[in-house]
């Protein structure tokens, strides 16, 4: 197992919601830091991030996270130009860091987009599964194209922004 999964298994309480109180900073930094989060811990589930996970996630930015909602949009920009920096800052604060900033987004994203709120949350799911996708199956594409360890996280991800 990787290293997120068992941390994922040992502190189930890295999931109980933190107070619901934001300021306007820590909504744009909620939304900057989520995709990153759910980068590093959907890719590096299995303790390898390979060049088809990372070349999905872009991809992803741009197609599945075309919620039509200016903050969300700038807050799109700022991850892409901050990627290297956000990645590092998450990849050393560890998936507890990762956890805490997608519990914020939901929360965040609650508070200041309204009715997109679900779409965004959804949104980020949808992108976190075609990172799983995207290095799985086996030879001539036949076998399971999320493993083991990718599930776990997703379905870790799922309770924080589906439920």
């Amino acid at each position: 197992r990787g290293v997120a999964v068992r941390d994922f298994l040992d502190h189930p309480e890295l999931l109980d919601d933190p107070e619901p109180e934001a300021t306007f900073d820590d909504v744009v930094r909620a939304l900057t830091y989520a995709p990153v989060a759910l980068f590093v811990l959907v890719a590096g589930a299995d303790g390898d991030i390979d060049k088809k996970e990372a070349m999905a996630f872009p991809v992803g930015l741009a197609t599945t996270l075309s919620v039509d909602n200016e903050l969300v949009q700038e807050s799109l920009v700022h991850c892409l130009q901050g990627f290297p920096a956000l990645f590092e800052e998450l990849v050393r604060g560890g998936p507890d860091a990762c956890l805490h900033a997608l519990i914020a987004v939901r929360i965040a994203a609650s508070n200041a987009l309204g009715a997109d709120a679900d779409v965004y949350c959804h949104a980020l799911y949808t992108l976190a599964e075609d990172i799983a996708k995207a290095s799985g199956g086996s030879l001539f594409g036949f076998g399971k194209k999320i493993g083991k360890e990718e599930q776990i996280v997703l379905d870790v991800l799922q309770k924080i922004l589906r439920d």
